[in-house]
């Protein structure tokens, strides 16, 4: 595992106060300061500025050597990242500090769910990987009930239709990594991730990609294969297929889903 993961899932090999000490540079620990001061309401000086990581030997501010909740468990617990423990799902300690932008986000997961597998497959990622998360909605509701379910879904996906999408907010230049996440319908990927892809344009070049896939049945492989095409772009960074993850939960789609969540998270 890449050491400079910290115990919550953020990169510290990216954090502004590990490179304002790498560099010693002392204007990035006086910017650092400044930003951290104003978030957590409390005077932070760029002398504290000083750490070599979360999991490194080396120095740490006083927040992440004394004072960080998820640190001090997880040193507790023994165990590598929040990802290895089993009480994640529900950790106030994790979300406290998930909901800290002083690193700065890097990894977005982006999705459409209609019943909920890949609502929790996503959720479950955006845990274990410290991702953000953007959920697509449609204004004109799929019908997720009997043949109806099929026959609009399936029709909208093979006519490769843009539903028009409740509004949201995406400033893409705060992500290194957008991954995408969809049911796979009539072997396509859902059109509310197309519409997502042609209003955002310009702003997916040059992002690291990577995807995943819930599905009953199959077609993953080829639905995969036409968002990469319609991205414009050769491979993902890492992609996957799971099987109805939530409606028929399993310990081995969960272990496949922190396998994928891990694969993002070794990469940095």
């Amino acid at each position: 595992m890449n050491t400079y993961i910290a115990y919550c899932g953020l990169d510290c090999e990216t954090c502004e106060a590990r490179l304002a000490t790498v560099r010693d540079d002392d204007a990035l620990r006086a910017k650092v300061a400044a930003h951290w001061s104003e978030l957590n309401g409390v005077a932070i000086t760029p002398e504290m500025i000083n750490c070599d990581g979360c999991r490194i030997d080396g120095k740490k501010t006083v927040f992440c050597e004394s004072l960080c909740p998820v640190r001090q468990c997880a040193l507790e617990k023994q165990v590598q990242t929040c990802r290895d423990c089993s009480e994640l799902p529900d950790c106030e300690k994790f979300a406290s500090i998930k909901g800290d932008k002083a690193f700065g986000p890097r990894t977005l997961i982006v999705y459409f769910s209609l019943e909920g597998d890949t609502d929790y497959a996503a959720r479950r990622i955006a845990a274990a990987a410290g991702a953000d998360l953007l959920r697509l909605v449609p204004k004109k509701a799929y019908a997720d009930k009997g043949f109806a379910k099929f026959l609009w879904g399936g029709k909208s996906a093979v006519m490769a239709e843009r539903p028009a999408l409740e509004p949201y907010e995406a400033d893409l230049a705060s992500y290194e990594r957008i991954v995408f996440g969809f049911p796979v319908w009539a072997s396509r990927f859902t059109p509310p991730l197309r519409t997502f892809i042609a209003e955002q344009g310009s702003g997916l070049k040059g992002k690291r990609i990577a995807a995943f896939a819930c599905q009953s049945g199959g077609g993953a492989p080829k639905a995969l294969a036409q968002l990469k095409e319609f991205l414009g772009i050769d491979a993902f960074e890492a992609e996957a297929v799971f099987i109805d993850p939530m409606t028929k939960r399993s310990d081995g789609t969960d272990t496949a889903i922190d396998a994928f969540a891990r694969a993002l998270e070794e990469k940095g």
